[in-house]
């Protein structure tokens, strides 16, 4: 697998987004929160190929107040993802939605972030396939 990250493989639809915060569930993997949920159906485009997994990237406004720090981190999971995105047996039988949120208070070095993102997105998954939620 190329270790690439794009467009298609991150959450972007206002949408989607809305329903995974609503319907999905979530763990901790300090200094990662994830959020998850299988896709919703109805919110699948029957005229794309979607992927396995998107993938959504937050930093708090309220833990960091500069914008340029935000998207510095933001921007280094990214990274972290799409590293790990290329090792990992990250293939779901059905597609998942995630948010990573990082909730740090200061910046870790990038390998450990790596095994953050890694572990965060394995919780995710399990998460995912533990209930099928209802629309809400």
């Amino acid at each position: 697998m190329r270790a690439t990250l794009s467009k298609n493989d991150r959450l972007h639809l206002q949408k989607r987004i809305d329903y995974l915060f609503a319907a999905g569930k979530s763990a901790v993997s300090y200094p990662i929160r994830v959020v998850a949920v299988p896709a919703a159906d109805d919110l699948l485009d029957a005229r794309e190929v979607e992927p396995a997994l998107q993938t959504l990237f937050s930093v708090a406004k309220k833990r960091f107040k500069r914008a340029v720090q935000r998207n510095r981190h933001k921007r280094r999971m990214r990274e972290a993802y799409r590293l790990e995105k290329a090792v990992a047996d990250w293939n779901p039988s059905t597609p998942v939605w995630l948010a990573l949120q990082y909730i740090g208070n200061e910046e870790i070095p990038l390998p450990e972030l790596r095994a953050a993102i890694r572990k965060a997105v394995e919780k995710g998954l399990d998460l995912a396939h533990e209930s099928t939620p209802s629309r809400p």
